[in-house]
């Protein structure tokens, strides 16, 4: 009552054990949830149909530290895109605040908008994720895909850098994968076949490439088909260790293949153009196909040694020198093998003594740079070796048959010696005149008779020492000779008793056009 005493009471009491209960399990759950979204290593926010805050962990404040005060529950969303541009968290890649702020709630409100990249101010990247929820709410998932960013820089970097290196190189290049794809390649590539360069993009098939290269006309070939020269190139493309092959273009051009597999089972393909190295090598051979035909079409025998003593070539002449060492005769046999092998088969004349000689007599010429000397050959045949120095060290030696001159010489030496019997031993009195008519020798009894010596006579006519009359009559006969070529008689009686003489003038055995051969007896 009014004075404090208990008059007794009344009331309900009702049974909240379930309520109890179920605000329990709520709290619960919440605090479980409240710890789940915690435990995530990403940035979590929950907006309602208002698009309010309702709930943010950590990370998220920790992901924006910039906007961290507004990070409570009933933050407009509109309100925090505009604290975070203006204040620098994010990079603002649009003209003005408003016009970012407008651009990202256009994507909060777009359903089944794909995950997007944002920059952070200091540099940070994330990515973002959001979806609606089934009450209208709006869920944002935020994760640091910094280092993802930096090594996809630094990937970017390194293609950049290796697709500068591959356009640097002055041959063509092209990758294919392991299933034999086209990778990447270099202009320089699609410049060597500009038939196919249309083709020429990621993910094209080897096989095809070849193809229609082949069906374009972009490379000559000797198949029978393209689909033959398709499963060939296909083929050495896919044998491991395959020789670089030379390719020739339809525009006459050469190409020098080379194919690699990679560790990871893909295919680098290396394209350099030989063509002014073909043409160059065509002119070699054409050079040295003149060479060759004017050391054939030399009269002589040809051989060529490099500096080492070695054969690099020799003519088929030479080789006729040689028939019985004709099998060795061969690029890369010494010097000093081949005359070892030619004394022993008896192609050249002489003994062990001669070998060692001719192998000195050969260093003698090297050394010297030039010179010659003489060689007797097994079959009878004489031949003059001439030797000479090459600039690169090499020794070219020329071989001339000088087999008549030396039986020309012989001959020379038999008639002298036969002349120089008659000249000591006939009774006749002979002179030896050239076809000047100057005395060139006379015989023994003439010198006897007169008591004169040859010097008295040599280079004297027979004006010297007859009576004109007498001496025309010898000239008029020299001079017959020397016209008519045939023997030419005289006969006149002279005032001496018994001094009926006889001339006879007739052509020398050398040659009516050199010397003319006198002969005078009594008659």
């Amino acid at each position: 009552d009014e004075d404090g005493i208990f008059q007794g009471y009344r009331g309900t009491t009702t049974d909240i054990t379930s309520q109890r209960v179920a605000e329990e399990a709520l709290r619960d759950s919440q605090a479980m949830l409240a710890d789940a979204i915690e435990s995530i290593s990403e940035g979590f926010v929950l907006y309602d149909t208002e698009e309010r805050i309702v709930v943010c962990n950590d990370n998220y404040g920790k992901m924006f530290p910039l906007i961290a005060d507004l990070l409570v529950p009933g933050t407009k969303l509109e309100d925090l895109l505009r604290a975070t541009c203006e204040r620098g968290q994010v990079i603002n890649d649009m003209a003005s605040v408003e016009e970012w702020v407008e651009k990202r709630l256009q994507t909060y409100r777009t359903d089944g908008q794909e995950p997007f990249e944002q920059q952070l101010g200091d540099g940070r990247w994330v990515l973002a994720g959001e979806r609606r929820t089934r009450a209208g709410g709006i869920v944002g998932i935020w994760t640091d895909i910094t280092e993802r960013k930096t090594a996809e820089e630094a990937l970017r970097d390194s293609q950049a850098m290796l697709t500068d290196a591959i356009e640097s190189i002055s041959e063509a290049f092209v990758l294919y994968d392991s299933e034999e794809r086209l990778v990447t390649c270099n202009d320089n590539y699609r410049e060597m076949f500009p038939l196919v360069a249309d083709l020429m993009v990621p993910g094209a098939k080897l096989e095809e490439l070849l193809r229609i290269a082949g069906e374009r006309g972009q490379v000559k070939h000797d198949m029978e088909t393209i689909e033959h020269w398709v499963e060939e190139r296909l083929e050495n493309y896919r044998r491991d260790g395959q020789e670089s092959v030379e390719l020739q273009l339809s525009d006459g051009r050469w190409i020098l293949a080379s194919e690699r597999r990679t560790r990871e089972g893909g295919i680098v393909c290396i394209r350099a153009d030989i063509t002014e190295r073909k043409r160059a090598e065509e002119e070699l051979r054409s050079s040295q196909a003149r060479l060759l035909d004017a050391i054939e079409s030399f009269s002589g025998g040809f051989v060529l040694y490099d500096s080492e003593d070695k054969m690099v070539l020799c003519n088929s002449q030479f080789r006729d020198f040689y028939p019985s060492i004709a099998d060795i005769l061969e690029p890369g046999v010494s010097f000093e093998e081949l005359n070892r092998v030619a004394f022993a088969a008896g192609s050249i004349q002489g003994s062990a003594e001669n070998y060692e000689a001719v192998m000195k007599q050969h260093t003698d010429l090297y050394k010297s740079a030039h010179g010659s000397y003489e060689q007797h050959l097994g079959d009878g045949r004489w031949v003059l070796c001439s030797v000479r120095s090459t600039e690169d060290g090499g020794v070219v030696g020329i071989r001339t048959d000088i087999t008549d001159v030396k039986r020309a010489e012989e001959a020379v030496r038999t008639r002298d010696a036969w002349l120089k019997g008659i000249l000591e031993n006939s009774p006749l009195e002979i002179v030896l005149k050239d076809t000047t008519g100057k005395i060139m020798t006379v015989s023994r009894n003439i010198l006897t008779a007169h008591g004169m010596t040859l010097d008295d006579y040599i280079g004297q006519t027979t004006a010297t020492f007859l009576p004109a009359d007498i001496a025309k009559i010898y000239m008029n006969a020299d001079q017959e000779v020397m016209r008519t070529g045939r023997r030419c008689s005289r006969r006149w009686s002279s005032n001496f008793p018994t001094d009926r003489r006889v001339i006879c003038s007739t052509p020398s055995s050398r040659s009516r056009a050199t010397m003319a051969l006198c002969l005078e007896f009594a008659a």
